[in-house]
């Protein structure tokens, strides 16, 4: 069942911080071999999964709570979005040596 809630300005202020602070922190594992003549590549970022699962988990769940402003549910999707970016990024699809 969906609600109206009241709109806490803050959550969406600290989720844009984390999901941009999270750009410039990296702890990542990478890993670099041959096998028959290919080269192989292993990459993975832990911040940038964590981060993005979060500001996935959180878009959605501001998404539920359906905000009445529409500027709020257009940026209760940029940072789902944002969590989608950082998803892509700790696999290596976007950034990383892999890529």
């Amino acid at each position: 069942m969906f609600m109206i809630a009241e709109i806490n300005v803050k959550n969406y202020i600290v989720a844009l911080a984390v999901g941009l602070a999270a750009f410039f922190i990296d702890i990542s594992a990478v890993r670099f071999e041959t096998l028959n003549g290919q080269p192989n590549c292993d990459y993975i970022d832990a911040v940038a999964m964590l981060v993005g699962f979060g500001l996935l988990a959180f878009g959605f769940n501001q998404l539920k709570i359906r905000p009445v402003n529409p500027a709020y549910m257009l940026l209760s999707v940029g940072i789902a979005g944002l969590g989608i970016v950082h998803l892509l990024r700790s696999v290596g699809y976007i950034t990383g040596p892999c890529a």
